[in-house]
C-alpha cells in the first residue's frame, strides 16, 4: 500500500513539475507575443508617419506643380496671384491655414518702396482698407520685404480693433535679387512654424516668383517691341519729312538754275541777278536746315561744346529782344521784356540759351497778328529762373502741347508754310535738357500761346570758380 503511495505522490510531482515547466514556457510565449505586438504597433506607427509624410510630399509637388502651371498660363500678374493664393488655401492642410490672406507687390522706387494689395481672399472690409499699401518695414509684411526673410507672428490684431487672435506667414517673393511680392498666410494664434513649413513655403515663393519674371519679361518684351515700333515709325515720319524739307530748297535751286541757263543762252542777262538771289535764298534755307540737323544730332547724342558760365538771363533777353524788335516793327509788332529788379543768374552756354530765346521770339512774332504785343517775362525764384514768351497769336490745341517739340513738328493752326525747318523747338529743348532745364507750352488766357523754360539757379558770377564742377553739358535720364 506504501509503494502505491509513493509511486502516486512521485507522479504527482512530477506533474506539478511539468505543469510549471509548461506555464514558463507560456508566459515566456506571451512575453515574447507581447514585445512582437509591440514591434508591430510601431512599425504601423512609423509606416503610418511614412505615409502621411508621403501623401504630404505628393500634396506638395502637386500644388508646385500646379502653381508652375499657372506661372505659364497667359494670364495678368494680379489674375496669376489670385488663382495661386486661392490653390494655396485650398491645399495644404498640415500648414492649418485658415480661409484668408493676400498677395502684395512691391513698388516705388528705392527711397520709398511700398507694398501695395493685388490679391486677397476673405479679408473684411476694414483689413482690405488698412492694408491697402503697406512702406516696407512696417507691421508684418513690410519687415518681411525690408529683410527678405519669412516672418511669423503670434497673437497678431489689426489696426487697434479687436480681431480673434491669429498668426501670420508673411513670405518674402525675391526676384533677380529684389522682393517683388510677399504672399500673407493666417494660421490660428496657437500654430507653431516647423522647418518643413518653412522650406514648402520659400519653395512656394520660388514658384511665384517664376511666374511674376515670366510676366515681367512679357512685359518689357511687349514695350520692346512697341519702342521699336514706334522708333521706326518716328524714323519713316523723320526721314519723309527730311525728304519734303530738302526737296523744297533743292528744287527751287534747280528750278531757278535752269531758269538761269535758260536766260544766258538766249543771251538775257536781265532776269539771271533776280534768279541767282533766289538761288543763294534757297540755298541759304537748306544750309540752315542742315546746320540744324546737325546741331539736333549733337545734341541728342551729348556731343555738344558748351561753355556754361553764370549768366545774367535779363541780359540775354534784353539782347535778343532789342535784336527782334525790327523783325516785329514791320507788322506793328511790339516786343517787350519784363526783368526783375534782382539778378537772374544761371550757369549756361551764352550762345545757345540766346539761341533758344531767339527760336522761341521769332515764332511768336511770326504767328502773331499784327499791331499785337510779344512779352518776354523774367522771373528769378531761389532754386530756378524762369523765362516765359507770351503772344497773342491762335494758340496750340490742348493735345498738341506736347507734340510741337518733336522735329519736323508743328502745330495744326500756325502750320501754313510760313517758313522755317520745324527744328527749332526740338533743337530749344535738347539744349535746355542739357542744361538740366526744361521747357513746356501753355495756351494763354484770353488766346495766343505761351512758351515757358527754367534753368537751375545759381550764385552769379561768384560761381564762376566752380562751373567746370556743375552738371551743364552732361545729359539728364
Amino acid at each position: 500500500m506504501s509503494e502505491k503511495i509513493d509511486l502516486l505522490q512521485r507522479k504527482l510531482k512530477r506533474e506539478r513539475a511539468a505543469r510549471k515547466q509548461a506555464e514558463m514556457l507560456l508566459e515566456q510565449k506571451a512575453e515574447e507575443l507581447f514585445e512582437s505586438l509591440q514591434q508591430l504597433e510601431a512599425s504601423n506607427r512609423e509606416l503610418g508617419s511614412i505615409v502621411r509624410r508621403l501623401d504630404r510630399m505628393t500634396v506638395e509637388e502637386t500644388t508646385l506643380g500646379t502653381l508652375l502651371k499657372y506661372a505659364l498660363e497667359p494670364t495678368d500678374l494680379e489674375q496669376f496671384l489670385q488663382n495661386a493664393l486661392e490653390l494655396i488655401l485650398n491645399s495644404s492642410p498640415w500648414l492649418c491655414l485658415l480661409p484668408k490672406g493676400a498677395m502684395f507687390v512691391a513698388s516705388g522706387d528705392s527711397d520709398s518702396k511700398s507694398l501695395e494689395m493685388i490679391a486677397e481672399e476673405n479679408l473684411d472690409a476694414a483689413t482690405r482698407k488698412h492694408c491697402r499699401k503697406l512702406p516696407f518695414g512696417t507691421c508684418h509684411c513690410g519687415r518681411a520685404a525690408q529683410c527678405k526673410e519669412l516672418v511669423f507672428s503670434q497673437c497678431h490684431a489689426h489696426h487697434g480693433q479687436y480681431v480673434e487672435p491669429h498668426a501670420h506667414f508673411c513670405v518674402p517673393i525675391i526676384c533677380n535679387s529684389q522682393v517683388a511680392a510677399v504672399l500673407t498666410l493666417y494660421v490660428p494664434h496657437d500654430h507653431e512654424l516647423i522647418d518643413r513649413d518653412r522650406v514648402f513655403l520659400l519653395r512656394v515663393a520660388d514658384a511665384l516668383s517664376m511666374g511674376i519674371v515670366r510676366r515681367r519679361v512679357e512685359e518689357d518684351l511687349k514695350k520692346a517691341k512697341y519702342e521699336a515700333e514706334e522708333a521706326g515709325r518716328t524714323k519713316e515720319e523723320f526721314l519723309a519729312n527730311m525728304s519734303h524739307e530738302f526737296r523744297t530748297p533743292l528744287h527751287g535751286i534747280l528750278s531757278f538754275a535752269a531758269f538761269a541757263k535758260k536766260e544766258i543762252d538766249k543771251g538775257c542777262y536781265e532776269k539771271v541777278p533776280v534768279f541767282l538771289d533766289r538761288i543763294t535764298h534757297f540755298g541759304d534755307v537748306l544750309l540752315e536746315l542742315v546746320t540744324a540737323l546737325l546741331d539736333l544730332a549733337r545734341l541728342e547724342n551729348n556731343r555738344a561744346d558748351l561753355d556754361c558760365r553764370p549768366h545774367d538771363l535779363r541780359r540775354l533777353v534784353n539782347i535778343v529782344v532789342g535784336e527782334m524788335e525790327s523783325l516785329g516793327g514791320e507788322r506793328g509788332i511790339r516786343v517787350s521784356a519784363i526783368t526783375p529788379p534782382q539778378p537772374a543768374f544761371a550757369l549756361v552756354d551764352e550762345g545757345k540759351i540766346m539761341q533758344v530765346i531767339r527760336n522761341l521770339l521769332s515764332n511768336a512774332i511770326k504767328f502773331s497778328p499784327d499791331d499785337s504785343m510779344v512779352e518776354v517775362d523774367v522771373v528769378a525764384e531761389a532754386s530756378v529762373v524762369r523765362v516765359a514768351v507770351k503772344d497773342r497769336g491762335v494758340g496750340i490745341p490742348p493735345d498738341e502741347l506736347e507734340v510741337i517739340f518733336d522735329k519736323f513738328s508743328q502745330s495744326s493752326r500756325t502750320h501754313t508754310g510760313s517758313g522755317g525747318t520745324g527744328l527749332g523747338l526740338a533743337i530749344s529743348r535738347e539744349i535746355l535738357r542739357t542744361h538740366r532745364g526744361t521747357i513746356h507750352a501753355e495756351n494763354r488766357e484770353g488766346g495766343g500761346a505761351i512758351f515757358v523754360f527754367e534753368l537751375p539757379a545759381c550764385d552769379g558770377p561768384d560761381a564762376v570758380a566752380n562751373h567746370e564742377e556743375a552738371a551743364c553739358g552732361v545729359a539728364v535720364p
